[in-house]
């Protein structure tokens, strides 16, 4: 049963060696997306109701 399971989990390396190698050749990209990253000065410079908002957690999407 080991033995198989060793297996099993190379294949599934394998497989996922593969995949990342093929995500970029077909247009894809890793890491974070590139977004809006704002200064603290300028969020503060907001209204206070969505400082107020952005200080609760909420996101730019929930308001």
């Amino acid at each position: 049963m080991s033995c198989l399971y060793k297996m099993e989990r190379q294949a599934l390396f394998e497989r996922t060696r593969q995949g990342v190698q093929a995500y970029p050749e077909r247009g894809g990209t890793f890491g974070r997306k590139v977004g809006k990253v704002e200064t603290r000065k300028k969020i503060l410079s907001k209204p206070k109701k969505i400082v107020s908002f952005l200080n609760k957690g909420k996101t730019y999407q929930d308001i």
